[in-house]
């Protein structure tokens, strides 16, 4: 029984002693990861946003970010649009694997909402997700802001 005490006196003492983080460098850490300091793949994750998630605006532009791009679906496109959209450099792909349709119109660029596309685009140096869900009967979009773009942004609106 004694030496079972000794040992967890040991392990705890050499434990305490191991940990020379003080809580000066455990915050810098923390203010790195709200800050963006994105140095290993904890911190991609830890820095990784929900914007929204629920239905996708219908028939109706819904601004997003700073108000100056928005959403809206139509029964077969998602469209995204707005006086910004030139900033933006973005990919696509179908849920099932390869390139969304996408269909550049003025208003905006579409994407077929059967395929369930999953967007990536940047916008004023953040990088950000959107992808739209099917369920029976109903959409669902995702949107979030991620840590860096894991595909290649290729495309802008044309």
């Amino acid at each position: 029984m004694k030496v079972i005490a000794l040992l967890l006196i040991a392990a705890t003492t050499l434990s305490l002693g191991a940990c020379s983080e003080s809580n000066e460098e455990i915050q810098q850490r923390s203010e790195g990861i709200v800050a963006g300091d994105n140095t290993s793949s904890s911190n991609q994750i830890a820095s990784e946003r929900i914007i929204y998630r629920g239905d996708p605006p219908y028939l109706t532009n819904q601004p997003i970010l700073d108000g100056k791009l928005h959403v809206n679906n139509t029964d077969d496109y998602l469209l995204f649009g707005g006086e910004n959209i030139e900033e933006i450099r973005f990919s696509a792909s179908k849920r099932s694997g390869g390139k969304a349709t996408t269909v550049f119109r003025e208003s905006g660029i579409g994407f077929l909402m059967d395929e369930q596309p999953y967007i990536e685009f940047s916008y004023h140096n953040k990088f950000y997700s959107l992808q739209i869900l099917s369920r029976p009967y109903f959409y669902t979009m995702d949107f979030r802001e991620i840590p860096s773009a894991t595909i290649q942004l290729s495309e802008g609106y044309r």
